[in-house]
């Protein structure tokens, strides 16, 4: 895709990094930036660091990661998007009242036609999976610890508030809160997300992956509300 970007003072690289950057609205890595826009990662470390400085574009933590954004941003703004699926997911859920397990197929589906920053994920996975690491529950459990409340669509990081391990049977749990989407009007955006947790990892470990919601609660009190989910891990897929 060729974005022309307002900022004309620009060389070929920083063009090529900013129109990049403009097609991943969920930000990038550096190694992202360099697989994309086709160059070494020490030059794009350069320049990344040189629009930076010009404000082109800016930094943001995520996890164990640094992400770049171009702070040059020709989107819709983000909370307009957000109720407008508000307002869609309140609909489905009236006229379609019983359909969770459909809602976790529109997830994995979504896998095929987009990934919200895939090869950041790749990258954490083969950074905890390298050298003498194996693929273990433990090594699962901490990846999804780290990635995962990033990853939810739509919305700020949500919360980790407890995990638990059961080792013999290949699976965790995992409980979060601070999500606005923990309200049961909305709550098939979270079917949603599970679906696409789902079928997200199984393209990135190469084995079955099941992500069931175990439990919600909706209180009141919206910052007491919380859900857990049950993530059972399988055979490779053949």
């Amino acid at each position: 895709m060729n974005i022309i970007t307002k900022n004309k003072n620009l060389n070929k690289f920083e063009r090529k990094i900013i129109n990049f950057l403009k097609t991943k609205p969920s930000g990038s890595t550096i190694s992202d930036i360099a697989r994309g826009v086709d160059i070494s990662r020490t030059t794009a470390t350069k320049y990344v660091d040189i629009m930076e400085k010009k404000e082109i574009i800016y930094k943001k933590k995520i996890g164990n990661y640094v992400l770049c954004f171009t702070s040059d941003r020709d989107f819709l703004p983000k909370q307009e998007i957000i109720e407008s699926y508000k307002g869609f997911l309140y609909g489905l859920k009236k006229i379609f009242p019983s359909k969770k397990k459909e809602m976790k197929k529109i997830g994995r589906a979504i896998t095929d036609y987009y990934i919200i920053s895939f090869d950041y994920i790749m990258d954490s996975i083969k950074d905890s999976l390298s050298g003498k690491n194996k693929f273990s529950l433990k090594n699962i459990v901490e990846i999804f610890e780290n990635i995962i409340p990033y990853q939810t669509i739509f919305q700020d990081p949500i919360k980790l508030l407890a995990i638990s391990v059961n080792e013999k049977g290949k699976e965790f749990k995992l409980k979060y809160g601070g999500s606005e989407f923990l309200k049961e009007d909305l709550e098939y955006h979270l079917y949603v997300l599970t679906g696409y947790i789902e079928a997200l990892y199984e393209k990135a470990f190469g084995r079955e992956i099941h992500c069931d919601i175990d439990e919600i609660k909706y209180p009141e009190n919206d910052e007491e509300s919380y859900m857990i989910v049950i993530f059972r891990i399988g055979p490779k897929i053949k």
